[in-house]
């Protein structure tokens, strides 16, 4: 193959430099006849009214690039607030994992773990922790809390006034056993939320969804002013059955913070309202930003964007609506100077666009023109490699077949003159066996080298059908038994009553040249060959004793012609294209293949061939 050089690869010349003269000509067409540059103006002057429109529209476009602008900037702000409120979510189920890592969890160690934990999310008021307490474990339970450090805890209930009394009911109870205060707010202890069926419903929604459940908007006073809050549940199961609820993990999160946080920071251009959608009329709003009124619908002429938080169970949406310094500079351009000054400022400017875009036509044109160069190259660098990689293939070829190929003619030479003037009947038996050995050998050789190229040139027939695997292993059992045995070493054949989806043929195949492989670099031992079920497929593994193959080297023993340093000594009889034919065979039946083998201890290779459907 011809090698390209990259120096006489011609680029074409930048269009540019092809035209340079022709900047003048604009002069030369002003010489024209009174009728053509009559006609000419006139053109001239519809250009320039068309220029009129087109600032227009570009003016109009330029307010829809501000409108865009602000809408991918209202989604951006978004997604950030989703992001914030489930980092935010994250931590009950931060607290759930230590809860059910550690059994149980005293005050101190909630305290210690969610001050580390949550102290930098803004908008976390409180986390804490409310456990399924049965009836008849509700004194014991009291007991337990006092005892690590809250002595004046009891389970009470609020009744309709307001005031809190101690409870005596006799079902399960869910009171607030710890709830940590990230706001240096102190937080009450001990309500049963059963009690209060707004809470108690939210516990079961929980429990229902194993997954965090979301309140309504809530109204927090504190030393601080009022906040609009919600109390999110996550509930936690026993490890050892999942259908044992132990309690749940339970915060206190302030809406307005998650939106402060995200949403004062975007600039002044946009205003926004967080809506509770699944909320009653009254109680949807959350959160109002800008001066304009709040868009609840998105009035006529009123732009809205609106975008789905997901809080738990809840569905929440923030509408992003522009304010009215966003559009100031959408706006500044005004055609209201003069007549002629308007025209000249659009003739220069449909000049200045046209020769822009006419610029970026010609670097666009020289760019793909050389990427069509470089596409080139890269085809031909490939090419050039594949050459010479068949190149030195056939090269390596010709070395060992004039190596191995060569031996087994030179013994054949050799026991033939040995057997012409041998006399004895029992040496003549013994020369004739090894000339066949001999024989077998360089057939083998043949073999390998033809299958090899039907494999490479993807002239391999490939006849998939469904047989049993028991009489192949038995006829592989029969043939290779005496060769193991002549190496001294034992053959082991599993019976099999599995039936496969394959190339009977080609599989029988790859099976001899393992089972090859493994007598031939085993110097004792055994070789095992068996096959079992697995997920809708048959493994088939060939095991040995032998020398064993590195994890370096494993990779490398299915190229062609390799031998490894220790195998070259065990590889008499062969030209290295086993294990290359074989990886071939699995791929073009679509089998898997692996190796595994300890050096010095043995290898063996799997098979996974589809079982009968």
């Amino acid at each position: 193959m011809d090698q390209v050089k990259p120096d006489t690869l011609l680029l074409p010349s930048p269009p540019g430099e092809r035209e340079g003269s022709r900047p003048p000509r604009p002069a030369r067409s002003l010489r024209l006849p009174p009728l053509q540059f009559s006609l000419v103006v006139a053109v001239f002057v519809l250009g320039l009214g068309s220029s009129l429109a087109g600032f227009h529209a570009l003016q109009l476009e330029g307010r829809g690039q501000v409108y865009e602008e602000l809408d991918r900037h209202a989604a951006t702000l978004a997604r950030q607030l989703q992001t914030h409120i489930d980092i935010s979510l994250e931590s009950l189920r931060t607290i759930a994992a230590f809860y059910q890592a550690s059994g149980s969890i005293t005050h101190a160690q909630l305290a210690d773990f969610v001050h580390s934990d949550a102290r930098f999310h803004a908008g976390t008021v409180a986390l804490g922790w409310v456990p399924r307490v049965p009836a008849r474990r509700r004194e014991q339970f009291e007991r337990e809390v006092r005892s690590q450090g809250n002595p004046g805890f009891r389970i009470y209930q609020v009744t309709g006034h307001g005031l809190p009394v101690f409870l005596h009911r006799e079902r399960d109870s869910y009171p607030v056993q710890a709830l940590i205060s990230l706001i240096g707010q102190p937080m009450k202890e001990g309500l049963d939320l059963a009690s209060l069926p707004p809470r108690w419903r939210i516990l079961e929604r929980a429990a229902r969804r194993r997954d965090v459940a979301v309140s309504g908007r809530t109204t927090l006073y504190g030393t601080d002013g009022e906040r609009v809050t919600v109390h999110a549940f996550y509930p936690v199961y026993s490890r050892q059955r999942q259908e044992d609820l132990l309690g749940f993990a339970m915060g206190i999160f302030d809406v307005r913070a998650f939106a402060r946080g995200i949403l004062d920071r975007e600039g002044g251009r946009l205003g926004f309202v967080l809506h509770d959608e699944d909320a009653g009329p009254g109680e949807r709003l959350l959160y109002q930003s800008g001066l304009d009124p709040t868009p609840s619908t998105g009035s006529a002429g009123q732009t809205l964007w609106r975008h789905r938080i997901r809080v738990g169970d809840r569905r929440w949406e923030l509408a992003a609506y522009p304010l009215p310094g966003a559009l100031a500079q959408a706006q500044a351009w005004r055609p209201y100077g003069g007549l002629f000054a308007g025209l000249s400022l659009t003739a220069l400017l449909t000049l200045y666009l046209f020769l822009a875009q006419h610029r970026a036509h010609r670097l666009l044109r020289l760019e793909k023109a050389l990427e069509d160069q470089r596409i080139e190259l890269a085809v031909q660098r490939r090419l050039k490699e594949e050459a010479e990689q068949s190149g030195r293939a056939k090269s390596r070829l010709l070395r060992v077949a004039s190596h191995d190929l060569r031996q087994p003619l030179d013994a054949i030479g050799l026991l033939t003159s040995l057997l012409r003037d041998c006399r004895d009947t029992a040496e003549r038996e013994e020369l004739i066996g090894r000339i066949r050995i001999a024989v077998g050998g360089l057939r083998e050789m043949f073999d390998d080298l033809l299958e090899i190229s039907r494999l490479e040139t993807g002239k391999m027939p490939v006849r998939v059908g469904t047989f049993p695997l028991g009489p192949l292993l038995g006829r592989l059992e029969a043939e290779y038994a005496p060769v193991a045995a002549r190496r001294g070493l034992t053959l082991r054949v599993h019976p099999c009553r599995l039936r496969v989806r394959s190339d009977p043929r080609l599989l029988e195949r790859i099976l001899r040249n393992l089972l090859s492989n493994a007598i031939r670099y085993t110097r004792a031992g055994r070789v095992v060959l068996g096959c079992r079920p697995s997920a809708g497929k048959v493994r088939i593994q060939v095991l040995d004793s032998g020398i064993g193959i590195a994890a370096a080297e494993q990779e490398a023993v299915f190229g062609e012609f390799y031998r490894g340093d220790e195998a070259g000594g065990l590889a008499a009889g062969g030209l290295g294209l086993g294990l290359s034919i074989v990886r071939q065979i699995v791929r073009l039946l679509g089998h898997e293949l692996r190796i595994s083998s300890i050096p010095g201890r043995g290898s063996c290779f799997t098979i996974e061939v589809p079982a009968e459907r």
